[in-house]
């Protein structure tokens, strides 16, 4: 929050360019899966849903008992991934600090590494994605630690979890937002949620953001499976000349759905 009003009041002068980062994938070499019988408190049919059939075994889903990251968020059927998992959590404040979080990159294009073939659990271990946007700014978007970076024309600010923030100048920091400048509303997300309801409001993240957001790691997503440079149109949210890209923006995986 702190650090993107700095930068949208030009505290670092006009943005060249954002790094951000997230985790590795942990643990998704493929584990022993046998097939078992369905919990009967889990309507294992209708947790499938649009998704290909395949048996249950506990790896697929989740522990009856426990609270760890769920075998679903490593498996291609179910989830992207850590791309995505974190990805919407770090790219949000590109995004924000950015001023696009009502649009998209121009171009994308990224490289990955996925388990081996016939692994079970199947998401990106690692991943580096590059962006372009209409406004000039260049995105990279990669596995290493949470952070993010702005580098502008007049200093660099750095966000880091749980570090916090360290900028150049270092005064840069100390900066006072003033009346006449951009401010953001700040309070918890329960907070927000539960004023909106009320009011018939909107939250400060509204449905609009989310996607745009959300779209920005499944772009980078696409252009690894694609494997070349891709030219997206943020309009018309399609890529510019290439079916094989956009075969892969809205695809049903399984019809009919669950009834």
């Amino acid at each position: 929050h702190r650090m993107c009003e700095l930068v949208r009041n030009g505290r670092i002068g006009k943005v060249r360019s954002i790094e951000v980062g997230v985790p590795a994938g942990d643990n998704v070499a493929s584990p022993p899966c046998p097939a078992m019988r369905a919990p009967e408190e889990l309507d294992y049919k209708r947790w499938l849903g649009r998704a290909p059939y395949a048996p249950y075994t506990e790896n697929r889903v989740h522990p009856r008992k426990g609270y760890g990251r769920p075998g679903w968020m490593r498996h291609l059927d179910y989830c992207d991934g850590m791309i995505t998992n974190w990805g919407t959590h770090l790219c949000d404040i590109v995004q924000w600090g950015n001023g696009t979080e009502r649009t998209g990159p121009v171009e994308v294009e990224g490289g990955g590494a996925y388990p081996p073939p016939g692994s079970f659990w199947n998401v990106l271990k690692t991943f580096e994605v590059h962006y372009a946007f209409a406004n000039g700014v260049r995105v990279t978007y990669k596995t290493s630690k949470p952070f993010v970076r702005f580098e502008g024309s007049e200093g660099w600010i750095h966000g880091e979890f749980p570090q916090g923030l360290k900028a150049e100048p270092a005064s840069i920091l100390n900066g006072k937002i003033l009346a006449d400048e951009i401010s953001f509303p700040f309070k918890s997300e329960k907070r927000d949620f539960i004023d909106a309801v009320k009011t018939r409001g909107q939250t400060l993240e509204d449905a609009e953001v989310g996607h745009r957001t959300t779209s920005l790691c499944l772009l980078g997503h696409i252009a690894i499976q694609i494997g070349e440079k891709l030219r997206w149109d943020p309009e018309r949210e399609s890529f510019v000349n290439n079916n094989a890209a956009n075969g892969l923006v809205d695809k049903p995986i399984r019809t009919p759905k669950y009834t």
